[in-house]
């Protein structure tokens, strides 16, 4: 650290207390007589999208992290990670904001989808991959959010109650793995509390993280979630965004008073000195060489493949080319490819179900349910910029008098401004020539999302307005999913509407005044009888009929949870009725999260794709029809109901209690006995595996097994290794996950080396982890739910 030190004496202590917060809201400051220049941060966890949010400027969308996880595969995880870095080299970025490795306690979780498991040991192995991958090109990962931000509702607010042992066997064990096997160069902690405690101020941040762990990176805070200048004493290193927060305002005094040691501000300053010299930004230029974007195109490609599930499959999968297909579901036309929030990014056109399947095979569609919410935005293949004649839309700012203060030229309705303007305007106009000639009914719904006042023209008459600016409670949601008002108006035989949106006094107040509207095609509300009854006439002539059902941004995303794991809309009577007509019905579930599927044993095939990115739907299309398999196991259980997942993700008064203690899905499963049909490591493939023998390596390091594929066509197969303790003297769950290993896809016998990590079957006592003599049963199974086969490993 003499290196650092030497920087830091020759800082002032204004310098010093401006390092540790946000030059804005993606930059650190920079201190040029030390060579210090400013980083460049950027939500990341399944694509990078740089410092605008502008579809200019697209970034790749890599599916989602209950894809990545459901590959089961670290190898993977860290391509996946090196091409995030890529793109992060790319748009000149310093550090991504992920992985989330929350844990999956409760599938109504809002964020499910942007985390990985159940599990700690597969979140924590899949993250450490990932965070390996990411610094192995320079740059920064950081993993978050620190800690038991497990779920949304009140996020900002909510004091998670976690005794100890559940602390840390649980929750923190996913942080202390990525840590101890991937060395992060940063962390994120979360805006919650934990036991009393905000996690910007939390004794946690000392010990275990520095402490026991020996964590020597950034602890950054979730954005605007330092308060207190008191916070700056603890172990927090920067609150971000900048440059307004509790610290430039008040540190600097707190220091000179004495109420604040100068030594904690220094120890943040040397931590972030480090973690610029690490990205380059600290005097020394370094070269940072990205993978090219064919080979993070391909792997986005793979990822959503090899991360699909086969639940179910009586032989219909896979298709045959030319067979006559019935395709129905929103999702089919509009699918969603990746999950609301910071995870969200803009991307190119991105193909759909219907045209990926329509390549391959003779196809009918009907859309049989709507599950859109909000705003579908207009792509620029569908509109004319009226300035330029090209594709696109016109923007123009204009201050109280009607002057133009701005224009732009953009290409797409899916708008936001995060960058200081250098003025406050009074209105921003929206204004494009949207081409309708494919609607197929003689109205058409259209609306805007914003959090503010607008109105709505088309062709000069004013059919839409509000206003009132609407209060959200948390900023994710204002600018990211905007609360739309919509309206069905006739088109009286136009295949051509002039439109103009306009919001008055534009901006979101508490975000810097960032500025968000959506402009798009909003949910009809059709007759749901008519609309099913279409999708029935279709599936009855087919062979075939594939329902996509999903969800939708009302439903997954960043900063509210879900309120029942109950598919939106009508899917579940349409997936009913097709089923009923054709025996051959194929439900493709586009969600990222698990969904009641009360039709299970009704259909011939069920296909989870989570959100697959920006290649899902060339994903989809390639394991329908065989060239790719769905090589993918469930990292999480999928219990259908409800009642059968009552973990809360309500607190009561301020509190969210996790009573249920060690005990979250498979491990709940295990102790209530209870028969689940998708339990974790669910998933068929197109191979038909079974476990010809497995035994202890002789220094009893790693299980050694024989897998075999009886199928004809190749496949990738799984182990999973589970332990348990009959006669501990400790509690204990009553089976856990200690080691997993794919192989290859392979047709006949293969060997598959699972390496057993003792760190596993330790358990949190006293304050320490401890390894408790004796013998381990071992389950060496291929799901979950099978028996597999037994061995003991002694310790």
């Amino acid at each position: 650290m003499e290196k650092y030190e030497a920087l830091l004496a020759q800082m002032t202590l204004e310098q010093k207390v401006a390092l540790v917060s946000g030059r804005d809201f993606w930059h650190t400051v920079s201190v040029a007589e030390i060579g210090l220049e400013s980083m460049r941060f950027s939500d990341g966890p399944s694509g990078v999208r740089g410092e605008a949010f502008d579809e200019r400027k697209p970034s790749l969308s890599l599916p989602s992290a209950s894809a990545l996880s459901a590959t089961w595969n670290r190898e993977l995880a860290g391509r996946y990670g090196q091409a995030a870095a890529s793109e992060a080299i790319d748009k000149q970025v310093d550090a991504l904001l992920g992985p989330t490795i929350n844990l999956h306690r409760s599938p109504l979780g809002g964020r499910h989808f942007e985390a990985y498991s159940e599990d700690p040991v597969l979140t924590g192995e899949i993250s450490a991959a990932y965070v390996r991958g990411v610094q192995s090109l320079g740059v920064s990962a950081c993993p978050k959010h620190y800690i038991s931000n497990d779920s949304e509702t009140d996020r900002h607010t909510v004091d998670a109650i976690v005794d100890e042992k559940t602390l840390h066997e649980l929750y923190l064990r996913p942080f202390q793995i990525t840590i101890e096997k991937s060395n992060p160069w940063m962390i994120m902690s979360s805006y919650n509390k934990v036991n009393g405690h905000f996690m910007h101020a939390s004794p946690l941040l000392d010990d275990p993280l520095r402490r026991k762990w020996s964590f020597e990176g950034v602890v950054v805070s979730d954005w605007t979630a330092v308060r207190s200048v008191e916070s700056a004493a603890s172990e927090q290193d920067l609150a971000m965004p900048g440059p307004f927060t509790p610290w430039n305002e008040s540190l600097a005094a707190e220091i000179r008073a004495g109420r604040i040691a100068e030594e904690a501000l220094d120890r943040k300053v040397l931590r972030t000195l480090k973690l610029a010299d690490r990205v380059g930004k600290l005097g020394t230029e370094t070269v940072k060489s990205p993978v090219p974007v064919s080979t993070r195109e391909s792997l986005a490609l793979e990822v959503a493949t090899e991360g699909a599930v086969l639940l179910k499959n009586n032989g219909v999968l896979p298709l045959s080319g030319g067979t006559s297909v019935a395709i129905s579901g929103d999702s089919a036309k509009r699918t969603r490819y990746q999950g609301g929030g910071s995870a969200q990014v803009l991307t190119k056109p991105v193909a759909s179900p219907l045209d990926a399947i329509s390549e391959r095979a003779d196809v009918s569609y009907a859309i049989g349910a709507e599950v859109v919410n909000g705003c579908v935005t207009y792509s620029e293949k569908q509109m004319t910029n009226p300035r330029t004649g090209g594709p696109g839309v016109a923007i123009t700012f204009k201050d109280a008098s009607g002057k133009v203060v701005r224009s732009d030229e953009r290409f797409g309705t899916f708008l936001i401004f995060d960058s200081e303007p250098g003025f406050e305007p009074a209105k921003l106009e929206v204004e494009f020539d949207l081409d309708v000639s494919d609607a197929d009914k003689p109205d058409y719904a259209m609306g805007v999302g914003t959090a503010n006042r607008f109105e709505l023209w088309v062709d000069d008459e004013k059919i839409l307005e509000r206003d009132e600016y609407v209060v959200y409670h948390d900023l994710a949601e204002a600018i990211l999913q905007p609360r739309e008002e919509g309206i069905k108006f006739e088109l009286n035989g136009r295949k051509q509407l002039r439109v103009k949106a306009i919001i008055f006094d534009p901006g979101i107040k508490e975000a810097y005044n960032t500025m968000s509207v959506m402009v798009g095609e909003v949910a009809r509300n059709d007759d749901p009888e008519d609309l099913i009854a279409r999708a029935v006439a279709e599936a009855k002539e087919s062979e075939v009929a594939v329902v996509v059902v999903g969800t939708n941004s009302a439903v997954e995303s960043e900063g509210f949870d879900r309120e029942t794991i109950t598919l939106p809309g009508h899917q579940e009577e349409l997936v009913r009725a097709v089923a009923a007509v054709n025996q051959n019905t194929v439900v493709v579930v586009n969600a990222g999260s698990p969904v009641d599927m009360p039709w299970r044993d009704d259909v011939a095939a069920i296909l989870v794709t989570w959100f697959g990115g920006q290649y899902a739907a060339e994903a989809l299309g390639a394991v329908l029809f065989g060239d790719a398999e769905p090589a993918g196991r469930l990292p999480t259980s999928w219990v259908m109901s409800d009642e059968g997942s009552p973990l809360s993700t309500t607190p009561i008064a301020g509190k969210l209690h996790y009573t249920e203690g060690l005990d979250i899905g498979y491990r709940a499963l295990a102790v209530s006995g209870k028969e689940v049909d998708f339990p974790i490591g669910a998933g068929i493939g197109y191979g038909k595996w079974s476990i010809g023998f497995a035994e202890m390596s002789s220094d009893q390091t790693r299980v050694v097994a024989t897998l075999n594929n009886s199928s004809e066509i190749s496949s990738k197969g799984l182990a999973m290794v589970f332990a348990s303790k009959s006669d501990s003297k400790f509690v204990r769950p009553k089976e856990w996950l200690v080691g997993f290993a794919r192989t290859e896809s392979v047709v006949g016998e293969t060997e598959v080396l699972v390496d057993m990590d003792t760190d596993y079957l330790k358990v949190f006592e006293g304050g320490e982890w401890v390894l408790e003599p004796g013998d381990y049963q071992l389950r060496v199974t291929l799901n979950f739910a099978e028996s597999g086969k037994l061995l003991t490993l002694s310790v």
